[in-house]
């Protein structure tokens, strides 16, 4: 998030920046996360919070110029069921129960407050 930015209007630009998306209806905080990396040299530590967004299939377009640390990173998108989570080996999801926390959602809706989900 920005400075002095909510947690919504950073979803908002984020969705936008990443894929294109705007004017959705943000819904509620699901699951949230701590979690701690080295990215491009320096030791990161950030929360994340994951809301419910709900939208029609689209073609994600990055809006925003990504800094060369994301470039590298970054090997396009593509929509994945549950299954083809569960099933792709060596892949790395996060959260790492992504395809459980899938599968809940869809069975059970989203829990009435925001639940950790881990690494």
């Amino acid at each position: 998030m920005e400075p002095g930015e909510t947690p919504e209007a950073g979803l908002r630009r984020e969705l936008y920046e990443e894929t294109g998306l705007e004017r959705v209806k943000i819904g509620p905080c699901m699951w949230k996360r701590f979690h701690e990396f080295d990215w491009d040299g320096r030791r990161v530590r950030q929360n994340e919070l994951y809301f419910l967004v709900r939208t029609r299939r689209f073609e994600p377009v990055m809006m925003d110029n990504p800094s060369a640390g994301e470039a590298a990173a970054f090997r396009g998108f593509r929509w994945w069921t549950a299954d083809e989570i569960d099933a792709a080996a060596g892949t790395i999801f996060s959260p790492g129960a992504l395809a459980r926390l899938l599968r809940e959602l869809l069975t059970d809706g989203p829990p009435s407050g925001p639940i950790d989900v881990g690494v």
